[in-house]
């Protein structure tokens, strides 16, 4: 009887194993597949925070993005993309792409508004913004990234779902208001002064011209006097010929 008893004990316990076995290789596949998923199709990543403002919302957004240009090398300025942060590879950050290696990305200079400052991004890097250039970390503070360190391309806000919608590549947060507003002043007191030069050298054509013209007119003057002169002292001589007949 005891022995029948430890012989159901350990069938119980071997079916036990057999099922824990096949839940684990489920398991064990299901990851499997999620990180295939992950590396060659795309995941959903939650962001919050203020620096994407206002393209992602402060409170936090749920955001679709997909790997596969990043590994098709298809990513391009405008792009918002998931990235490592440089500075601690556990955190996952949300900003925008502005210039790719071997650009050349302005760097607004934060003392005098409408001036700026060069800089190359070298080989293996983007330049990275977050669309809210007055709180947001960004490749201003750290420089350019390597561009290893990009997941993927964030194409899509699924939640909220008032708010669900594809997400736009564009440049128009590059720079801050001030800056463009400063760029714009600046560029018009620059069309300005070249408008004024172009009419001080139009003035001056002008004043070429007439005293060109004005020294033509002297010259047939001249000319029409000294024929004048020619014709009274031919006159003079033909009547002192005919006097003396």
């Amino acid at each position: 009887m005891f022995s029948g008893a430890w012989r159901g004990f350990l069938n119980n316990g071997r079916d036990l194993a057999v099922s824990a076995c096949k839940m684990g290789a489920v398991v064990v596949q299901i990851a499997g597949l999620n990180h295939l998923a992950q590396t060659y199709l795309g995941d959903i990543t939650k962001i919050s925070g203020p620096s994407m403002q206002p393209t992602i919302n402060k409170s936090g957004d749920l955001l679709l993005y997909e790997t596969r240009s990043v590994r098709n090398n298809k990513l391009k300025p405008g792009n918002i993309v998931i990235v490592k942060s440089p500075k601690n590879p556990k955190e996952t950050l949300c900003k925008r792409l502005i210039a790719m290696e071997g650009e050349t990305v302005e760097i607004e200079s934060p003392y005098a508004p409408g001036m700026s400052s060069q800089l190359f991004v070298p080989k293996g890097h983007v330049w990275i913004q977050g669309d809210n250039l007055y709180n947001s970390s960004d490749s201003r503070s750290y420089g350019p990234i390597p561009r290893a360190l990009i997941i993927g391309r964030a194409f899509a806000r699924i939640y909220p779902f008032s708010q669900a919608e594809l997400l736009k590549d564009t440049l128009q947060y590059k720079h801050s208001k001030e800056h463009l507003e400063a760029k714009a002043r600046y560029d018009l007191l620059i069309r300005q002064k070249m408008v004024l030069q172009r009419t001080k050298l139009s003035t001056s054509l002008v004043k070429a011209e007439l005293h060109s013209l004005r020294a033509q007119i002297n010259a047939l003057k001249a000319e029409e006097e000294h024929e004048k002169l020619d014709l009274y002292t031919m006159t003079i001589i033909l009547n002192y010929f005919a006097d003396s007949e």
